[in-house]
């Protein structure tokens, strides 16, 4: 689930109203990678950033992006799809009318049909907002791999009548690119299709009137990497160490396609963590057996705590605090201390900066978001495959 507490764009609003205090970073990195990643090649790589060049907005705090081309199902026609956000915490990809408009005008792309009628999808996130729209086939192509045919989400919040759980109890319909600051997102969970992580709810649309549905799988959203030829069983996110007070944008990260498939995505080293089959994992935080999970689409961590909070549930600590949790896996036969660090977060916000690993805010599980990633390369398992990792789901680092 990609999480933006709120939005993205509440965090411009604490910059622009906030007081001018200055923040001066400690010289330390405590993160296990160098700063710069070795140069990687393949058809497997595709070059991930955080904001800059990468993104849509640098306005917003901690988007990881990457660059897709749509198609049609053989591969003919396409246009290339950047800024979307890479979302680990969902499945399919999931990209505004707007940006596919040339695509769905001259029929390349197809709605998916359901007993005759077109199928649509309702997704909500965590942090209280949602996406509508029909879902199409479309053909994708990620970094050099060829073409796979997958249904994908057109985000329309003006297709047919908006229904269930996108209608009720909840704060946004996320609306178009300028809103949210992407063109969509590349949701590379745990799950081969959306169903099997609980976030998706399916329609049939007659006119304007939606009926809910339970699609096969065959229909629903699915992860494009669980259809590659070869290197099919997961991914590896690979992001550069930053230093404390953070940095304008990372460049040089890598969104690696496939788990011990080719020399680039070895796991040698790595410890894998069992997953069930929403993602989930267990994480011990001062006493606490707190439902957790690993979630690039969140800008911070979040998890219960008495750390001081200020603005949209940010933690605000007077001074650096080193904490630690461990994490479990869900079959409870592994676990390990991980220390992270939370800084006052007004007080970053105050800087010129975007990127930031010491991040934190309020919330009921765990979620390692992206701080988490930085510095580390992250290993995702797709349910029903295996690697040197073992058999999906799982998450390594």
């Amino acid at each position: 689930m990609y999480l933006k507490n709120g939005s993205y764009f509440l965090l411009t609003t604490l910059i622009l109203i906030s007081c001018g205090r200055s923040y001066d970073p400690p010289p330390s990195d405590p993160l296990p990678n160098g700063s710069i990643l070795a140069a990687l090649s393949g058809p497997n790589v595709i070059s991930l950033g955080i904001n800059g060049s990468h993104c849509l907005s640098n306005s917003a705090v901690n988007v990881p992006c990457v660059s897709v081309k749509i198609c049609s199902t053989t591969g003919s026609n396409c246009i290339t799809v950047p800024y979307l956000l890479v979302d680990t915490g969902s499945t399919g990809l999931r990209i505004f009318k707007s940006v596919l408009e040339p695509l769905i005008s001259n029929n390349t792309i197809q709605p998916v049909t359901l007993n005759g009628n077109p199928l649509a999808e309702c997704v909500q996130f965590g942090d209280k907002t949602n996406q509508w729209g029909p879902v199409y086939q479309a053909g994708v192509i990620l970094g050099g791999e060829s073409v796979v045919s997958v249904p994908i989400q057109v985000i329309d919040p003006n297709y047919a009548t908006m229904s269930g759980g996108c209608a009720q109890n909840r704060s946004t319909t996320d609306q178009n690119p300028d809103q949210t600051g992407f063109n969509g997102i590349l949701g590379i969970n745990l799950s081969a299709q959306d169903c099997r992580s609980c976030i998706g709810m399916y329609y049939t649309c007659n006119g304007n009137s939606c009926t809910r549905q339970t699609p096969p799988l065959s229909k629903q959203l699915t992860n494009p990497i669980s259809k590659l030829a070869v290197d099919n069983n997961g991914a590896v996110l690979m992001l550069p160490s930053i230093p404390f007070g953070g940095v304008r944008a990372i460049e040089g990260g890598y969104l690696v396609l496939g788990i011990d498939t080719q020399n680039n995505n070895s796991s040698s080293q790595v410890t894998s963590y069992a997953a069930d089959s929403s993602g989930y994992f267990l994480t011990d935080y001062q006493g606490q057996t707190i439902e957790a999970f690993l979630d690039s689409g969140s800008n911070a961590y979040y998890f219960p705590s008495s750390t001081n909070k200020c603005q949209y549930g940010f933690y605000c600590p007077s001074s650096l605090s080193t904490m630690g949790a461990n994490i479990i896996s869900n079959d409870q036969k592994k676990s390990s201390n991980i220390p992270f660090f939370i800084s006052n977060a007004e007080n970053l916000f105050q800087t010129p900066n975007k990127v930031f690993l010491e991040l934190g805010g309020s919330g009921a599980q765990f979620d390692w978001g992206l701080p988490f990633y930085i510095g580390r390369n992250v290993f995702v398992g797709i349910e029903n495959t295996s690697s040197s990792l073992g058999q999906g789901p799982y998450w390594g680092f």
